[in-house]
């Protein structure tokens, strides 16, 4: 620890003059140390409480990866099953929503195909019409002046 820094910190924060030399220094060395000791016997018995914990933890950890593994399976299981059940039934619901599609498609096309076919047959006999309208306005414009 830097004796001079701690002297001007004291100095400017309290306004109080210490020297090098001062006993408070002595005390704060005393704490050092038994801080330092105390510090050493908590880090031995951190050691051997980390290697009590590990003795132990490999064979916990085992078990409960074994636990674990086999409730995973059996929730896998069960969402199998859950989801084959699921996907039954919305292949299922396609199937109806589709085959209804498709039949209201099928409805609209016959309709379409219909018109389509009156249109086809109207087309001619309106063209012919307008054909014979037109020769009509242009012979009776020759004929009737």
């Amino acid at each position: 620890m830097n004796t001079q820094a701690l002297v001007e910190e004291i100095q400017k924060r309290h306004q109080v003059s210490l020297k090098p030399n001062d006993p408070i220094f002595a005390v704060l060395t005393l704490n050092e140390l038994l801080l330092a000791n105390h510090m050493e016997q908590i880090q031995v018995a951190l050691e051997q409480q980390k290697n009590l914990l590990n003795e132990g933890s490999a064979e916990r950890i085992n078990t409960g990866f074994e636990l674990v593994s086999e409730q995973a399976n059996q929730v896998i299981s069960a969402m199998n099953g859950t989801f084959q059940e699921a996907g039954n039934a919305l292949c299922q619901k396609l199937d109806q929503t589709l085959s209804a599609r498709l039949r209201e498609f099928e409805k609209k096309a016959e309709g379409h195909s219909k018109a389509s076919i009156s249109l086809a047959t109207i087309l001619p006999q309106a063209l012919i019409a307008v054909i014979f309208f037109a020769l009509g306005i242009v012979f009776k414009s020759y004929i009737w002046p």
